[in-house]
């Protein structure tokens, strides 16, 4: 990651973390493992860097199955286009 410096993509990118938490109670990329068990800050780091935040949830229409595509203007969609990992991608603050 060289020559990255901080900028307004990284506070997009939180922005978009806490909406997501204010709309269904935790972040994007949770500190659980599949049996509910806390996992190590290094695991955590990298679902944050290898997965996608979910959108499994009954706050975004999910009733089971497949995530359906965002809506356009949604939170959902305002979530999604925040947290796109690469900050050249991400949305810009007007």
């Amino acid at each position: 990651m060289k020559d990255q410096t901080y900028n307004q993509a990284v506070d997009v990118w939180a922005v978009g973390c806490m909406v997501y938490d204010m709309c269904v109670g935790n972040t994007p990329f949770d500190g659980f493992d599949n049996e509910g068990e806390m996992i190590t800050e290094k695991q955590l780091c990298m679902n944050i860097l290898k997965t996608e935040a979910s959108f499994k949830h009954p706050f975004f229409g999910w009733t089971g199955g497949e995530v359906s595509k965002p809506k356009p203007d949604s939170v959902q969609d305002f979530i999604s286009k925040c947290l796109i990992r690469d900050p050249k991608l991400r949305i810009k603050p007007r």
